[in-house]
């Protein structure tokens, strides 16, 4: 279809912003996008997997430090997890990176494993405790937990608050975590695992509002299939038997599910059974306006939209 010069050139001109992205990731934060743990480890996975720790260390040179996608623990502690040798981490200088690495060697092992007894097996108290901390949200069971020990130094607390948080250590990773015990955010890790899979039921038991709001924020809107269910995770946010769930929390559970169903049947009438009144001001604009980007339709755009 294009001449091999303009394919070639446009290979060239993808390659730049694919690098020009990743090397300055560090200098542009993210209000918009989340980026959960398994996007983390899967890019750095992509980019680092199959080379050697002294590879690692020249690969990485060429990126900012304190990269959100490009760190050196990742690298050092994904070879330490595929070759079985935890040494691998001791490579490594400084003592803050070195117990980052043995977390990362955990998270890794509680994705992976079908037993999280088994979290118990490496030597490392980081990683057995990174390790349940992990398989909790994975096996989706708040009960593994409750095998975290909490004679730890606070170093193993902020590098997993580090990883729990949705935004990278550089722009307020961690941030509301450091007070908590390590229990505490497993559990607000499960919750979290929870609403990402479309029940936020498990949410009302976090009594701390900023990982409250954290968790009802994560949850996954595409699993919803009619505007009942959506209606039905409003009422179990609003029904909380916490009375400090804030209602603006809920009805943005509400927008935000109108507009993927609309978006996922390809149906913007699913839009007017929103209400613009009170404090939900625009939500039924704001849904069409999301559909007539989409769909290409500017009739779909309510004119009296003000913001």
């Amino acid at each position: 279809m294009y001449p091999m010069k303009t394919k070639i050139l446009l290979l060239i001109v993808f390659l730049t912003l694919f690098h020009t992205s990743c090397t300055h990731v560090a200098d542009q934060p993210s209000t918009t996008q989340e980026v959960s743990v398994d996007e983390f480890i899967s890019i750095c996975d992509l980019l680092l997997s199959g080379i050697e720790t002294n590879a690692c260390h020249d690969k990485l040179a060429e990126l900012t430090n304190n990269s959100l996608y490009c760190r050196t623990e990742l690298c050092f502690a994904r070879l330490a997890y595929d070759q079985n040798n935890f040494e691998i981490c001791e490579e490594l200088k400084i003592d803050s990176q070195k117990d980052m690495c043995y977390i990362l060697i955990g998270h890794f092992l509680g994705e992976n494993i079908t037993n999280p007894n088994d979290c118990s097996l490496p030597s490392s108290n980081f990683t057995v405790n990174a390790c349940y901390f992990r398989a909790a949200a994975v096996h989706q069971n708040s009960s593994i937990c409750g095998n975290i020990t909490e004679a730890e130094t606070t170093t193993f607390q902020l590098a997993l608050a580090d990883i729990a948080s949705p935004l990278g250590p550089k722009y307020g990773g961690g941030m509301g975590l450091y007070d908590f015990s390590f229990n505490d955010t497993c559990f607000f890790s499960f919750a979290r695992a929870k609403a990402r899979s479309g029940d936020i039921s498990f949410c009302k038991y976090i009594k701390v509002s900023y990982l409250r709001d954290q968790c009802i924020e994560s949850l996954n809107m595409s699993v919803f299939q009619s505007t009942d269910e959506c209606d039905q995770a409003v009422n179990e946010c609003e029904n909380s038997q916490y009375e400090i769930f804030p209602v603006r929390s809920c009805e943005s559970i509400r927008l935000n599910c109108y507009i993927t169903l609309a978006q996922k049947t390809v149906n913007p009438a699913i839009c007017n059974a929103l209400k613009d009144e009170g404090i939900n001001k625009n939500r039924r604009s704001y849904c069409l306006f999301k559909q007539a980007i989409i769909t290409k339709n500017i009739s779909l755009c309510d004119y009296g939209l003000h913001y």
